[in-house]
């Protein structure tokens, strides 16, 4: 399987919105990818599979910190060492533009997520109760220093 890793742009609008419908039982909007994909502070990386987007990583930098916002991978390419090769590379381009530290939220109940960050070595910091709007699931507040 040739993974080819790369930044995304308005041109991958689509194939970003596609996916995340695919992933998520409350997808963001296609007008929140449209404006997130304009932030220059916001970064969106892919993973393709020929001309195929099989996961997706959103991130958002300030200063010397940044926010993983999402995750994620098609359904019959989970367990396969995607997510794993897609955080890989995040974290590698964080770690050029000099990010310090990174964090992010991951549903209490997400124990495959869980698992991915758990062996990136990020370490639980916090928990927002009752986070999450459609299950009332708590989030819990991850962090790495890179």
């Amino acid at each position: 399987m040739r993974l080819v890793f790369k930044q995304l742009c308005k041109e991958n609008l689509d194939q970003v919105y596609a996916l995340e419908r695919t992933c998520f039982a409350t997808p963001w909007s296609k007008e929140q990818f449209e404006i997130c994909l304009a932030n220059q502070h916001v970064y969106f990386w892919g993973v393709f599979l020929g001309r195929e987007l099989v996961a997706y990583l959103s991130l958002f930098c300030a200063g010397k910190e940044a926010e993983i916002w999402n995750i994620a991978v098609l359904p019959e390419y989970r367990q396969k060492g995607i997510g794993s090769y897609l955080l890989a590379k995040g974290l590698h381009f964080l770690q050029q533009k000099k990010i310090k530290k990174v964090f992010l939220e991951v549903r209490a109940g997400n124990i495959a997520a869980q698992r991915l960050y758990f062996k990136f070595h990020f370490q639980q910091v916090g928990c927002r109760r009752h986070y999450y709007p459609d299950t009332k699931e708590d989030a819990w507040i991850l962090a790495k220093c890179l």
